[in-house]
């Protein structure tokens, strides 16, 4: 009884000699269980769902989405008058250097 005792808790040899550890078999059973619990809770989802996910996440950040998008009009506009600013000082310049040019 002590003998079975003992190779029990050091694992179960085959005929060739190899032994498997005790922990292996269930340490087996609940990887694969962990897997296909996974396997089954990551089915995919269909193209409508998908669909109607990202606008409720849309809708969800609307708020968001106009700050952004005012915040980006503004830039833009920045931009804009910068550049006429620019454009200005160049024609002021090229229509000077044309007058001195010309005398």
């Amino acid at each position: 009884m002590a003998e079975d005792m003992e190779t029990s808790n050091r694992g179960s040899y085959r005929e060739d000699g190899w032994r498997a550890p005790s922990w292996l078999w269930p340490g087996l059973a609940i990887g694969a269980g962990v897997g296909m619990y996974f396997a089954v809770g990551r089915r995919r989802k269909s193209h409508w769902r998908q669909a109607k996910d990202i606008s409720e996440r849309v809708y969800d950040r609307r708020y968001d989405l106009m700050e952004g998008g005012r915040n980006l009009v503004d830039r833009l506009r920045l931009i804009i008058d910068e550049g006429r600013k620019v454009v200005d000082e160049a024609t002021d310049l090229w229509s000077q250097g044309r007058s001195l040019v010309k005398k």
